[in-house]
């Protein structure tokens, strides 16, 4: 599969396929075959995808001497994929904890098809509100470091709003419970 004839679509994409015929003796009759059991007819088409996979999308023309050519390319049908990784928190009972005016670093790991995203924007959430963004490297990983400024609970999650054929995600929520720091006094009477 060469990588300049293969182009990436999320699902349910409608796609157009155009195909240039030259040569040969005009009109042209155009067929297509689509990889996924399904046939068209045409120039320009258009064609959707529900299942993730590989597709060779094929063109067929003949011309009006009965003289055919064929032409074909590459469609990879997937979705992005967003985990998030939220460390410098303390665990107990299960529950996710941070203090009061620690960092927190929040990890998002960006991914298509099972192979990293470089180069990608992630947006970072606490309780609906943006508050930051980082760039993923060439592991797909994209951090962002995040100072507890209350207490209470922290819904943190991420996402990404996908780029040139790559579609948008969203993280998992995160919960940490925010709490204030300890403190001790003595009395003495």
């Amino acid at each position: 599969m060469s990588s300049n004839n293969t182009y990436s679509f999320p699902p349910n994409q409608n796609i157009q396929f155009t195909a240039n015929a030259t040569g040969g003796v005009s009109p042209y009759s155009y067929s297509w075959n689509f990889g996924d059991g399904t046939s068209g007819s045409g120039n320009p088409v258009t064609h959707s995808y529900s299942a993730e996979a590989t597709y060779t999308v094929t063109v067929t023309v003949t011309d009006s001497i009965g003289e055919t050519a064929s032409a074909s390319v590459y469609i990879v049908i997937a979705v992005s994929s967003l985990a998030l990784a939220v460390s410098g928190t303390k665990t107990y009972n299960g529950n996710y904890y941070a203090v009061e005016g620690s960092t927190l670093t929040l990890t998002a790991t960006l991914s298509w098809s099972g192979y990293a995203l470089s180069g990608q924007t992630i947006d970072f959430y606490v309780n609906g509100t943006q508050v930051g963004s980082a760039t993923t490297d060439s592991n797909g990983d994209a951090s962002y470091q995040y100072t507890v400024n209350t207490t209470g609970t922290l819904q943190i999650y991420a996402t990404y709003s996908g780029y040139d054929g790559y579609s948008s995600a969203k993280s998992e929520t995160y919960t940490v419970y925010a709490v204030a720091p300890l403190s001790v006094s003595v009395g003495v009477s």
